[in-house]
């Protein structure tokens, strides 16, 4: 990454500086809410959470809790590639903001829980892979972190992440690094 767009923080290349907000395909929102309870082996829907998004490129989707939702919280909070998901609430500082993309082959009725934001990405102005590899950048994560607040958890809300700042190379230098990685 840092060979190909710098640092973020310095800019050696001179990107395009641009609120996250730009790259931005749709409304950001918090995610479906099911009680512990509501969890059931024979659900409807498969729920992403916390857990399945922290530490990794692309989101865990197999394996995911089930519990039942209504044909509009699934039209509501479903996810798909180009998502980019991002922890809202963690024990520990460290872990707030930190953000995986929905992958290309996720199935249909997997939903995004409410302990995460979900940032659809605009495709045409973005590469998720890019993104998601800038977002676990000191330049990105210390925006994040400023955002924050911790009482008995630490936290952030939909605007700590939307007041980050990013680099935006063109598009085809980003569709490039996708490229290095699918081969790594």
């Amino acid at each position: 990454f840092v060979e190909m767009f710098g640092d973020p923080s310095i800019n050696p290349f001179g990107w395009k500086l641009v609120n996250i907000s730009e790259v931005m395909g749709g409304k950001v929102s918090n995610g479906f809410f099911a009680k512990r309870d509501d969890y059931c082996d024979d659900g409807n829907v498969s729920v992403l959470g916390v857990a399945n998004i922290v530490n990794r490129m692309y989101s865990k989707i197999d394996d995911l809790p089930k519990t039942n939702a209504d044909s509009k919280d699934i039209e509501k909070y479903e996810v798909k590639y180009g998502d980019m998901l991002f922890c809202r609430s963690s024990l520990v500082a460290e872990g707030i903001g930190k953000a995986s993309i929905v992958p290309e082959n996720v199935q249909h009725k997997v939903l995004f829980e409410c302990h995460t934001i979900r940032l659809p990405l605009d495709l045409d102005k973005c590469v998720p892979e890019f993104m998601q590899t800038l977002s676990t950048m000191d330049f990105f994560r210390n925006q994040v972190l400023a955002q924050s607040k911790t009482a008995t958890m630490t936290t952030i809300g939909q605007d700590g992440i939307l007041k980050s700042d990013i680099i935006l190379p063109p598009i085809d230098k980003q569709r490039k690094f996708y490229d290095f990685i699918k081969q790594v």
